[in-house]
């Protein structure tokens, strides 16, 4: 019963986030008082208005889109290689550990909107010191990882129980979701428009949880391709196990074990010192040939479109998010029946 009720936990979240997204945007400009807007130049002000118009022209469909865009950027880039560490440990359970990564991002981005709900303030204020402590949990995790330890339900060993291994993963998702900042092209900069006002917080949530969907599909697609042609099982990708001393004490880990463990112990750097991943837009495209051309292309693509910003992309996108939470829980469910366990 209780693993029935754990997995129809996105379900009701994603039905309850769409509920509230209903109760739309005000009017006007929510998240200008008056008193702010006689204090800001003309020019500021053009900006804000700018940004209110475009927020309010989101929709669930653009929101999906734009997370599966997020990959083409650095920023949201950042997130494949420590993906892909954890994903070559799981031989034949990549797609599993994807569905579990996915719902731990989902649930982070919905945390973050909440918690701003309840406590009143902005989820840009709450980002923040989030990212950075999400930031210090992820060091954890690396030298976890590189050392082949782990304590309690958290295991990152080579001989890990499989339902710990999944709560690991689970958690994995939830922290980075925390700490990750994608680059802000203008979809998610409108989105955290809505989240940053307590007016439509709720609405800059369900918004987020969709954001999050989209950024589970093209992980998921990898996931389905590892796990069709073993990938974690071909020779030039199996790895092998290294044994060393620390301290006196004997380490037995694995190639991937400490790959994994020095890209999660960067990223937790990262997030830590500059409280998020959004310093990569800067180093990355200032430093190599990577340029953000085609991100922000697409993000203006789907804004500017008549239709992505029509009812009908409303009703769209809401029957793809629900259809992407009934793929999670169908996976789960799966591996449930297969083997009583996650």
């Amino acid at each position: 019963m209780r693993v029935k009720l754990f997995l129809w936990l996105p379900v009701i979240l994603l039905l309850a986030s769409v509920v509230s997204a209903h109760d739309g945007v005000d009017d006007g400009h929510p998240y200008l008082t008056s008193d702010t807007a006689l204090n800001l130049p003309p020019g500021v002000l053009k900006i804000i208005e700018y940004r209110e118009q475009l927020a309010a022209s989101i929709t669930f469909l653009i929101a999906f889109i734009a997370g599966i865009i997020t990959f083409t950027s650095p920023c949201g880039f950042v997130v494949l290689p420590a993906f892909f560490s954890f994903l070559f440990k799981e031989r034949k359970r990549a797609v599993l550990m994807t569905a579990l990564f996915s719902l731990g991002l989902i649930l982070g981005f919905t945390a973050l909107g909440l918690t701003a709900a309840i406590i009143g303030t902005s989820l840009n204020v709450l980002r923040l010191p989030f990212a950075r402590i999400a930031g210090f949990v992820l060091i954890a995790f690396g030298i976890m990882m590189f050392l082949n330890k782990g304590f309690t339900w958290f295991q990152f060993k080579l001989d890990h129980h499989k339902t710990k291994s999944a709560f690991t993963m689970l958690t994995f998702g939830f922290f980075f979701a925390l700490g990750w900042t994608p680059c802000i092209g203008p979809v998610l900069g409108g989105i955290l428009l809505l989240a940053a006002s307590a007016e439509t917080i709720l609405v800059g949530t369900a918004y987020l949880v969709f954001f999050g969907l989209g950024v589970s599909v093209p992980l998921l697609i990898i996931a389905l391709f590892a796990d069709k042609y073993d990938l974690a099982g071909k020779p030039w990708i199996r790895g092998k196990l290294i044994e060393f001393k620390l301290f006196g004490k004997q380490i037995v880990t694995h190639t991937y074990n400490i790959i994994s463990g020095i890209i999660l112990i960067g990223i937790g750097i990262t997030m830590a010192i500059w409280r998020g991943t959004g310093i990569l837009e800067y180093t990355v495209t200032r430093f190599t040939p990577w340029g953000m051309t085609a991100f922000y292309g697409l993000n203006d693509a789907l804004t500017n479109s008549s239709f992505f910003t029509s009812g009908a992309a409303q009703i769209i996108g809401i029957i793809l998010g629900i259809l992407m939470v009934l793929l999670l829980f169908w996976i789960l469910y799966r591996q449930w029946k297969k083997s009583k366990e996650l």
